[in-house]
């Protein structure tokens, strides 16, 4: 009877010091939660948790979404360490505050919070937000351009009718990581003289809706820029089809004046250069002759 009492009361003690062993060790995750800031702003990241009086330390660990990775912790004897920015701060109610926040800073964080009982993990998702500059205009070939400037995360553009044009869209990463949105409508058929190009973000209540009129008239002027020139080399060729019976009587004029004088003999090319000196040498006689019968006064 007494060993079954022993064997008993022993299950028993092992059985309490794994439940402690299990207090001891138990992790608390909780799910993880998003925040959202606008950039140049302040965002506080709660730890979720109450730690009770045996607080030994809490630490916070920073996964950003380029890829590093950083730590802060606390201990309870005054202790702390920060291997993050300067801009990253805890107090003492193990919150994280970040400073003058920036694109950069999006990612996960994750704190951890470590009692005598065991520890609790929460963590937030921070995403930073930049509202972008929207614009529209309208341009002289016919197309409208509607930009979502320097926005984060990337907006998103779409047009109206959608089925009558043909839509072009760049994104183009700015310096500060912001994205800038560059979408150009060419429309389809003659009878679309307004578009609007409907711009959606995170940062707006609604999708911005802008509306500008466009005029086809100026979409056929690539299409005249390259006709002009085929233009000009057929009514070149044109007027010299008209008038290739006289250019041909020029040259053909031409050729037989050239060929006639060509044709003649030596001698007529010498008569016809005695001819002046003989007619000059003429009349020089006549005028001598008469100039000797008048008689001296």
């Amino acid at each position: 009877m007494k060993t079954k009492v022993l064997y008993t009361n022993l299950l028993q003690i092992i059985f309490i010091g794994l439940s402690l062993v299990t207090i001891i060790y138990v992790r608390v995750v909780t799910a993880g939660a998003s925040q959202s800031v606008y950039a140049g702003n302040t965002a506080v990241l709660n730890c979720d948790g109450d730690p009770g009086d045996s607080l030994i330390m809490f630490t916070w660990k920073v996964f950003l979404q380029n890829g590093s990775i950083c730590t802060l912790s606390f201990i309870v004897d005054n202790d702390t360490y920060n291997g993050c920015s300067n801009r990253i701060q805890m107090n003492r109610n193990m919150s994280l505050i970040i400073h003058n926040s920036k694109i950069t800073d999006e990612g996960n964080y994750t704190c951890e919070i470590v009692n005598a009982v065991g520890t609790i993990i929460n963590t937030t998702i921070l995403r930073i937000l930049v509202q972008p500059c929207v614009t529209l205009k309208s341009k002289r070939d016919g197309t409208a351009h509607c930009e979502a400037i320097g926005g984060y995360p990337a907006a998103k553009i779409t047009w109206i009718p959608e089925s009558d044009g043909l839509i072009t869209t760049d994104k183009v990463l700015q310096p500060d990581k912001s994205w800038t949105i560059i979408s150009t409508y060419r429309p389809k058929y003659p009878n679309v003289t307004e578009v609007t190009c409907v711009v959606s973000h995170p940062t707006f209540a609604h999708p911005q809706n802008r509306s500008v009129a466009i005029s086809n008239s100026g979409g056929n002027t690539e299409l005249l820029v390259l006709l002009i020139p085929i233009i000009g080399v057929l009514t070149i060729g044109l007027i010299l089809y008209c008038k290739r019976s006289k250019i041909r009587r020029f040259f053909r004029h031409n050729v037989k004046g050239s060929a006639a004088e060509s044709a003649q003999s030596p001698s007529e090319q010498n008569k016809e250069d005695v001819e002046p000196y003989a007619s000059f040498t003429q009349k020089v006689n006549t005028i001598y002759s008469t100039a000797s019968m008048i008689p001296p006064q």
